[in-house]
């Protein structure tokens, strides 16, 4: 994986990096028992890798933020299941905020340096990745302002480097508050690692394929064998190695991984399965009569199903200066179109039913747009053979 940094000189030395970790539902690495896993994620993991490195290294800063569910502004057990949005747009909000005084505390404390040297790596975990893409947007949107409105870096100024999404799902994440797209100052090479033996219908990954900016690495396993939490030397650690020597490549000041949570080569390799319901024991239960698995999710048949994600600016609206086929031409700044219909959701009546909470995260400003871009990234396999071994397995997270 990490060669999917490809060329790219990865960023210059001496950038401060804000590193932004978001988990998946129901993951915390404080609170381990809310996914059933005794056994945290790999964005716990590269979060504690960059941690290490924060003791050293001055130019790094990180930050954890809970998946979806985990209680408080992620939301509980309703939100896990079908409304996460507001939550992913609280998470986003909150790693705005930190990101914006850590970068004005640095400028402040070393008077050399200048907004260009502000950059921002973020790494996410199945609908995590809706919290981190929409911090990215966050960024793009707003730039960096001080607190007494004085523009330090416009908007589109500051870049993101650095991006690792582990199996990306937004299952009943509401698009039109939060983008699947990439903003413009995302700069590539961006890592998606997909689960190939994931089959469930409710975690059907992103598809960044029309993105150049993309690379999709697909791995096998199911999506906690990618996203980590299965077991501690298996597949997760696998990806947690590729995914670590990737951010590595692209200048991104994290540690290495740690021995104890490495690929042991030598230990038969197990692709799990969370489809079917289970006793207490482990063991899959069967249907008395035919002797059939019972399942416990939907499943889709035959290669993992995926959701197309549209790039920037692919709508055509005639009247939105930010679609392709826009009236006053390809200028993506213009502010002076007419404004598109009110969708059904703005109505103030249907915010009121909502609730305040959530009525006041679809009121956010619609993102700028630009072109997509021609071409479509490589795409690579994980290089290990077929998995020796395949056993079915549990965990308590969501999509």
């Amino acid at each position: 994986m990490q060669d999917a940094a490809g060329g790219s000189a990865g960023m210059a030395a001496g950038k401060f990096v804000f590193y932004a970790a978001m988990d998946g539902t129901n993951n915390d690495k404080d609170n381990l028992n809310l996914s059933g896993s005794s056994l945290q994620t790999n964005v716990a993991n590269l979060y504690n890798q960059a941690k290490a490195a924060e003791e050293n290294n001055p130019n790094i800063v990180a930050r954890y933020y809970p998946g979806i569910g985990t209680g408080g502004q992620t939301g509980n057990i309703l939100n896990a299941g079908l409304f996460p949005t507001g939550p992913a747009v609280a998470t986003a909000e909150k790693a705005y905020a930190d990101f914006r005084k850590e970068a004005l505390d640095y400028l402040d404390t070393h008077p050399s340096a200048t907004p260009s040297d502000i950059v921002l790596s973020i790494a996410t975990f199945s609908r995590g990745n809706a919290s981190g893409v929409d911090l990215a947007w966050l960024v793009n949107d707003r730039g960096l302002v001080a607190a007494d409105g004085t523009v330090i870096a416009p908007p589109g100024s500051i870049k993101i480097m650095g991006m690792v999404m582990m199996d990306p799902v937004h299952r009943f994440v509401d698009g039109n508050v939060i983008e699947s797209s990439l903003p413009p100052n995302v700069v590539g090479p961006v890592l998606v690692v997909r689960a190939l033996d994931e089959s469930r219908s409710d975690f059907r990954v992103l598809d960044y394929g029309d993105d150049p900016r993309v690379v999709p690495i697909d791995s096998a396993g199911n999506h906690c064998d990618v996203g980590g939490g299965n077991d501690r030397n298996g597949l997760g650690a696998l990806n947690l190695e590729g995914m670590t020597g990737y951010l590595q490549a692209m200048g991104v000041p994290i540690a290495d991984v740690p021995a104890d949570k490495r690929f042991d080569p030598s230990q038969p390799v197990a692709v799990h399965s969370e489809v079917y319901q289970t006793a207490a024991n482990g063991n899959i239960v069967t249907n008395i009569e035919t002797g059939e698995s019972l399942l416990k999710w939907r499943v889709d048949e035959g290669p993992r199903q995926s959701v197309p994600v549209k790039p920037p600016g692919e709508t055509h609206f005639p009247t939105d200066p930010r679609s392709v086929d826009a009236v006053n031409g390809s200028d993506l700044e213009s502010e002076h179109a007419p404004p598109r219909p009110r969708a059904p959701w703005r109505h103030p009546a249907h915010r009121q039913r909502l609730g305040p909470a959530h009525a006041a995260a679809r009121r956010r400003p619609r993102r700028r747009r630009q072109h997509r871009a021609a071409g479509r990234p490589g795409r690579g396999r994980c290089p290990l053979p077929d998995a020796a071994v395949r056993q079915c397995h549990f965990r308590g997270s969501g999509p």
